[in-house]
């Protein structure tokens, strides 16, 4: 039998037969799961769990945060970790996207628990590898699977980045040659010169982060505003900015669609909405419905944003 552990609100087995039948755990009320591989519990575990520590305490840290606890605590922190797993970590794993929801609601119920003193400190150790293989992996699907940039995660880095350069105070428990490149070869004026050199040719990762258009750019944007806003500030205002654009975003798609839907579907006649000019346009009741089916159906997956009041069997009232 080979067994891989793993104490997540329960255990992990890898059973290569059939020993369930036999060993029944979990049909005695035990929170036992048995698979026959672990392989891909672990990949959710790492970028969920293990991936959402590694981007969190960075941030913590120079918050003055010393354990999980104190961390989602803080509203801003809890705040950007749920919204990172579940806007760039969940959308990259190919599973049932209900299934994956509850699986991280579930491993990240650890980090509320009260009788658990975890220290960031702790979890900080040798932070760069942790990081190279628990999140950048996100970065690195969001791009060639979605063709757009994790944010969150390159906020992250930046963070991570801050911490380990020489304006934080911070000690890390890491290579000691690589904190001291990174020292180094620091410098505030050319945050963008910086970055590209410490993850192109320091030899502490064995990937090129560059390879994601945009992400050396957008971390360096990231260090300059935790340098000049401090942490708590600079995390406030990424997301702000990540919020925002994930609404513009989401209003282009929904706009878009709307135009180019219409334009395949629509009879549009004027009509009687309430204060309306002269040059207004609207559509039948029955278009818009045909409209919004086909972009509930194409484009918007969870509750869109396009949002409609019905006035009567003639007209919309609003659409916004």
């Amino acid at each position: 039998v080979g067994t891989g552990p793993y104490i997540l609100n329960g255990t992990v087995l890898e059973l290569f037969s059939d020993y369930g039948k036999e060993l029944p755990l979990d049909k005695a009320g035990l929170h036992v799961i048995f698979m026959p591989s672990i392989k891909q519990f672990r990949d959710k575990k790492v970028r969920i769990l293990n991936g959402s520590h590694t981007g969190m305490v960075p941030i913590a840290l120079q918050m003055g945060c010393e354990t999980v606890m104190d961390a989602f605590n803080t509203p801003d922190i809890e705040r950007f970790v749920n919204d990172m797993v579940a806007e760039e970590v969940i959308p990259m794993i190919d599973e049932d996207r209900d299934e994956l929801k509850k699986f991280a609601a579930g491993i990240l119920e650890r980090f509320y628990n009260p009788f658990i003193k975890h220290m960031l400190r702790s979890i900080s150790l040798n932070s760069l590898s942790k990081w190279e293989a628990r999140n950048y992996p996100t970065v690195r699907d969001n791009w060639f699977k979605a063709q757009r940039l994790a944010e969150r995660e390159a906020f992250t880095f930046a963070a991570l980045m801050t911490l380990y350069g020489p304006n934080s105070g911070f000690e890390p428990d890491d290579t000691r040659e690589f904190v001291d490149y990174i020292c180094a070869n620091w410098d505030s004026a050319d945050m963008e010169a910086t970055i590209a050199k410490i993850v192109k040719e320091s030899g502490i990762f064995t990937v090129d982060f560059s390879e994601v258009p945009g992400f050396i750019g957008t971390v360096a944007g990231y260090v300059r505003d935790i340098e000049t806003l401090g942490m708590k500030d600079a995390l406030k205002k990424a997301l702000t900015l990540q919020r925002t654009e994930f609404l513009y975003f989401r209003a282009s798609i929904t706009l878009w669609a709307v135009l180019m839907l219409t334009f395949i579907h629509a009879q549009p006649l004027r009509a009687c909405m309430p204060q309306a000019s002269a040059h207004t346009q609207v559509f039948t009741v029955q278009t818009v419905l045909q409209v919004t089916r086909s972009l509930r159906r194409l484009f918007i997956q969870e509750q869109p944003l396009l949002i409609l009041r019905i006035k009567s069997t003639n007209s919309a009232e609003e659409l916004l």
